[in-house]
């Protein structure tokens, strides 16, 4: 029975450090990990030459330990697999970093802009997106947010 405890345990630690951790997401893979997922994401576009992007890098690692009921992804335009998605998405209108809600295909509501003076902290996102989430009148149904839910 013990064994069964700690294996149960290290399940759920495991799926909570893979929820933490964003997937890498470009043209190759949006459409079958996002389009044709289920879930909301969130995804951040940056650039790792992008002193901005830089610095609200920790505003992200914290964003993320607190919306645990969203998908996480970045997409790094230095390449161009990525840069082709973000162009798609029309990420880079308003300048990088640039985080965006996609809650069905391409079907996206910016978060925040990297022109935003001073970079709004997690919480400030936060609660644009729950604002974002609830102003559709849907609440979470279990780890994520399905997109069918908005």
């Amino acid at each position: 029975m013990p064994k069964i405890k700690t294996l149960i345990i290290t399940l759920f630690i495991i799926s909570q450090i893979q929820s933490l951790t964003p997937i890498n997401l470009d043209n190759e893979n949006y459409d079958s990990e996002v389009n044709l997922s289920k879930e909301i994401w969130l995804i951040e576009f940056y650039s790792e030459k992008c002193g901005t992007c830089q610095e609200f890098y920790p505003i992200w690692e914290e964003l993320i330990k607190n919306v645990n009921y969203l998908r996480v992804g970045r997409v790094n335009i230095d390449n161009e697999k990525g840069l082709n998605v973000a162009l798609r998405l029309n990420a880079l209108e308003n300048g990088i970093p640039c985080v965006k809600l996609n809650y069905g295909k391409d079907k996206l509501e910016t978060i925040m802009v990297g022109t935003e003076d001073p970079l709004p902290n997690h919480n400030i996102l936060k609660d644009r997106i729950d604002k974002i989430l609830h102003k559709k009148g849907k609440l979470n149904k279990g780890k994520y947010f399905v997109v069918e839910d908005l």
